[in-house]
């Protein structure tokens, strides 16, 4: 039978378990325990194409957009390798990865998201990273569904935004305050359930602390079950004038759980 040792499982000996076996696994922070092989992660995640963790990156998995100047992504094939988003000097100073992995929001399911980012100039780059539809530049047109960590152009300060609908738009209050060259781990989960005050629930992580969703955010998260949308995993960043201003994300990922 299997048992749980502090943050891992365990087998223990009986009549029908010959030998003992410790199997780690890794424990979240809402106490269930993460698939114990690839074949059980497939059937119990639907799994965003991921940055980093040890894979390397394969370039079928997103759609690349980047024009303008200087504008450049450098991806890397190695496994544990992130990505180097590099915005343009002049005309959009846009970079966008956007998966080819679509999803559509359902009530009752556990999206999850986390990323560790660097940008190296904070008040001339600009991102968002997490679920939305499909917009190239979120920037400069918005998506009308979308749960995100974002941080504007010209400041350090980080906040969680959620959108849906098309409705106005919940923005958190300030996660972290970035400064040149510095990195965080940012990244949310959220639920959605029969109603804005029912089951419906989020929180955002920022560098080890969580800070839940606010009532308007959580009003614009069931919003998006009014006509659910097709989603991606959406890693964005986008530049000012004059320079090549560059985030490197050095992994990503975001998952649903079925």
């Amino acid at each position: 039978m299997a048992t749980t040792k502090n943050d891992y499982l365990s087998t223990k000996p009986t009549d029908k378990v010959i030998q003992h076996k410790d199997v780690r696994i890794p424990k979240m922070s809402t106490g269930a325990y993460l698939a114990a092989n690839k074949i059980a992660e497939m059937f119990e995640k639907n799994v965003f194409p991921r940055i980093g963790f040890g894979h390397p990156y394969v370039a079928a998995q997103w759609t690349v957009d980047t024009a303008g100047t200087g504008g450049a992504v450098a991806e890397s094939s190695v496994a544990g390798g992130g990505i180097l988003l590099t915005t343009a000097s002049d005309a959009a100073f846009n970079n966008n990865h956007q998966s080819v992995q679509i999803w559509t929001p359902a009530a009752g399911k556990i999206v999850s998201c986390w990323a560790r980012v660097t940008p190296n100039d904070v008040d001339k780059i600009g991102f968002k990273i997490g679920i939305g539809d499909a917009q190239a530049d979120p920037f400069a047109t918005n998506y009308t569904d979308c749960v995100v960590i974002s941080k504007a152009v010209a400041t350090g300060i980080v906040t969680g935004a959620v959108r849906g609908n098309s409705g106005t738009q919940a923005v958190s209050g300030t996660l972290v305050t970035m400064t040149d060259a510095s990195t965080a781990d940012l990244g949310f989960w959220f639920s959605i359930g029969t109603s804005a005050t029912v089951g419906t629930a989020g929180a955002w992580y920022c560098n080890g602390t969580w800070t839940g969703f606010t009532a308007a955010q959580c009003v614009q998260l069931f919003a998006i079950l009014t006509t659910p949308p097709s989603v991606y995993f959406n890693v964005n960043a986008t530049g000012t004038t004059g320079g090549n201003y560059t985030l490197q994300v050095i992994a990503a990922a975001c998952e649903v759980d079925n």
